[in-house]
């Protein structure tokens, strides 16, 4: 009878100590865009250096970028759609001066990816890398 009480008790003590300590653990390091991977972003910190607040920013990621930096961004039109991909490399011509923030590949961004970029830029040739980074890629208009 003891087993019968004991066994589960234990089994929900170990998994409830389990929960807390993955919890310590997730609120030492922060969780989203509070987490370290954006903290310590050495292309967010780029931009928030080198790009002034008048010009232009793009990104697949433009909400992550918002929470570091505070300032408005706009989307990358999304891959799958080639008509917005192209009035998009077209309006970029007319903008004065404006950058790309681009994540590397990212399955659950549904927009523009580096890869994505540099080959339709080889249609357009319109942009040129301003700054490389292991996580993102920064573009700016020729």
């Amino acid at each position: 009878m003891f087993c019968v009480i004991a066994i589960p008790f234990i089994v929900f003590i170990v998994f409830q100590w389990s929960i807390s300590a993955s919890f310590c653990q997730s609120a030492k390091n922060g969780l989203g865009y509070n987490a370290p991977f954006w903290r310590n972003s050495e292309a967010v910190a780029w931009v928030g250096s080198n790009v002034s607040e008048n010009e232009v920013l793009y990104s697949n990621m433009p909400d992550a970028v918002y929470f570091i930096l505070k300032r408005p961004l706009r989307y990358l039109p999304p891959s799958k759609d080639e008509q917005a991909v192209g009035v998009f490399f077209k309006h970029l011509e007319g903008e004065d001066n404006p950058y790309i923030i681009c994540f590397k590949e990212n399955q659950r961004v549904n927009r523009l990816s580096n890869s994505e970029i540099e080959e339709i830029n080889r249609d357009y040739n319109v942009l040129v890398i301003e700054a490389d980074f292991p996580e993102a890629t920064i573009w700016r208009v020729k």
